[in-house]
């Protein structure tokens, strides 16, 4: 399985490593670019979209060769990440309305659903269990979007994250899971070699969103001793996307305080609050690289060792804290951001 996993993301990485250079000149061309505008977006000068496109050519390509798409599942997950590589990329070229988008989010989710990826407990009447994993796909597919506002920011946070479900994945010798997010994993590795600082490239609300749903259905993928009770998988999948998850939660909070509403852009992403501390975008990715590497070995040890949820829970209130001590605490106040 490991050689299998390595070879194919190695495919994947080469694909997306020499394609890219094509989709940014595409990018420009067609004219799906991300200007600065001095706020969030402080680049320095216009670069271009489409590294999201990049990503899934690439790994789809794998996936096709190690034979994937012959299962029913796996196409259904892929159609729902096609879908919200679409309503991203029409919403990077016109800008399209927050109902809208809404719109085509919930029409990805309910793909996911229909895949047969959902919350299942033998308490929770079905319909339950549905709007909650509605819920949870609707929160993933926009945490991570909301996280893109520096170079290699998101792209960073999506490869630890499928990085953790990969070794959870393997240690339950879940074979065609592991090869699904090595060929994701592969063509991230090629996409940040140009989406470092400073980026020639950006995944664009097209990448943020597929990506953002692709790892939301990954939880329901992993091996599970009992088919009648997947909490502990959706528990696993809260704690590697903790990042995101937290920064959404931290942003809908600060923004309601600021009497904004939480789907309008401002500079209270944690990122621009290290940045006002005159941290470096290399220093705050090294952060996150830290921090996810730890999520990693919480939600490993909570699946394998019957972690208890408070011991679970106790671990990740102290990193919780220690996140908005790092981020928060400095001499300029939330107020005045």
């Amino acid at each position: 399985m490991v050689y299998t996993a390595v070879l194919y993301g190695l495919l994947s990485f080469f694909i997306s490593f020499f394609t890219i250079p094509f989709f940014c000149k595409l990018a420009v061309k067609l004219n799906i670019v991300d200007h600065p505008d001095g706020k969030i977006k402080v680049h320095e000068k216009t670069t271009p979209y489409l590294g999201g496109a990049a990503i899934f050519f690439a790994a789809a390509i794998s996936m096709y060769c190690f034979g994937l798409f012959e299962s029913q599942h796996y196409m259904d997950i892929m159609i729902g990440v096609a879908v919200l590589g679409c309503i991203g990329l029409i919403d990077d070229l016109y800008r399209i309305k927050p109902a809208e988008k809404f719109l085509g989010q919930s029409v990805a989710a309910f793909c996911f659903l229909l895949s047969g990826n959902c919350l299942r407990l033998p308490w929770m009447h079905p319909f339950i269990a549905y709007l909650i994993t509605f819920f949870w796909f609707m929160t993933t597919i926009n945490a991570l979007n909301l996280v893109d506002i520096m170079d290699g920011l998101a792209g960073s946070i999506s490869l630890c994250a499928a990085l953790s479900f990969a070794v959870i994945g393997y240690y339950s010798n879940n074979s065609s899971l592991v090869i699904f997010l090595s060929s994701i994993i592969g063509s991230l590795l090629g996409f940040l070699y140009y989406n470092k600082p400073r980026a020639k490239i950006y995944l664009g609300d097209a990448g943020s969103l597929s990506l953002g749903g692709l790892l939301g259905v990954i939880p329901f993928m992993l091996d599970s001793h009992t088919q009648a009770n997947n909490l502990k998988e959706l528990f696993v999948g809260v704690i590697i996307l903790g990042i995101p998850l937290l920064e959404t939660a931290l942003l809908i909070i600060i923004r309601a305080y600021k009497g904004i509403p939480f789907y309008m852009g401002s500079p209270d992403h944690f990122a621009c609050y290290l940045r006002n501390k005159k941290w470096g975008n290399v220093k705050i990715l090294c952060f996150i690289y830290i921090l996810s590497v730890i999520l990693c070995f919480v939600a490993k040890t909570f699946f394998f060792h019957d972690f208890s949820f408070i011991a679970t829970f106790l671990q990740l209130f102290i990193l919780l804290f220690f996140f908005v001590f790092v981020v928060y605490f400095n001499k300029t106040s939330i107020k005045t951001l």
